[in-house]
């Protein structure tokens, strides 16, 4: 049985509207696709909003306008075989530049880890009903 982790993770998510679609990260996850709003760890000494902008920035290289607080979410999920808890606020933004709601796809980049990862513009429907596939954080999709 491997060990829980017992830090409580901080982090931001950056919500981006387009009429009624939202953009979302695809992820894969016990081989069924889920989806969760740009984001990422707060850094220590560091405050969410300006988090925002890094982790948009780091991700897509793109400018944002200032964001606005929406939410805090607190989340508890399994990660790899152990409990993850992350406590997570939530802001909306809009895109500087118009090219990023032309396409239906976004590629975001992941400097750590040198990855790639598809973000979709995806209509809130799409996340309702009996087989949608999970938004992640729990409580996303009630906010919104």
């Amino acid at each position: 049985m491997k060990k829980t982790q017992r830090k409580i993770r901080p982090i931001v998510l950056a919500l981006f509207r387009r009429d009624d679609h939202i953009l979302v990260t695809e992820m894969i996850l016990d081989g069924r696709y889920c989806y969760r709003p740009i984001g990422g760890g707060i850094e220590h000494g560091e405050y969410g909003v300006d988090a925002v902008y890094r982790e948009v920035w780091e991700e897509l290289e793109a400018e944002i306008t200032p964001p606005r607080y929406l939410a805090t979410v607190e989340n508890i999920f399994m990660w790899q075989g152990q409990v993850a808890h992350e406590i997570v606020l939530i802001f909306e933004t809009a895109f500087v530049d118009d090219g990023y709601y032309v396409d239906e796809c976004v590629i975001g980049y992941e400097q750590e880890g040198d990855e790639t990862f598809l973000n979709r513009w995806l209509p809130l429907s799409y996340f309702k009903g009996e087989n949608a596939p999970p938004l992640y954080p729990d409580g996303l999709i009630a906010l919104l």
